[in-house]
């Protein structure tokens, strides 16, 4: 199920990766909400994509709203954050191309 998922992101990073490059060395810029920093996924997204695709990938933490805006404003590739409301906002105002559901909590309560 991992390697799935890891695949499926892989790619997605990949269609996205038209950023730009550095002494010679591509790179895509991505801005994430801490909690997926926190739980380890950026970095094992970011580890695997490398090492699939050459391709360098930069992070910065930042509130959901903070990293909409970054992109709005041209200085972020990728989004990965946490209300659906203000994403499928930027992306009908033009900014995002697609909203993707990435991945979800199940809270479970049992006796």
């Amino acid at each position: 199920m991992r390697n799935w998922f890891c695949v499926g992101i892989l790619c997605f990073l990949c269609a996205c990766a038209t950023s730009g490059q550095v002494g010679g060395t591509k790179f895509i810029l991505v801005s994430s909400t801490i909690g997926p920093i926190d739980a380890g996924i950026v970095d094992v997204l970011e580890t695997d994509f490398e090492k699939e695709t050459g391709i360098r990938v930069r992070h910065v933490g930042s509130g959901t709203g903070a990293a909409l805006n970054l992109a709005r404003n041209g200085q972020i590739d990728l989004v990965i954050v946490h209300a659906k409301s203000l994403e499928e906002k930027f992306v009908a105002e033009g900014f995002g191309t697609e909203r993707i559901d990435l991945m979800y909590n199940d809270f479970v309560i049992w006796d």
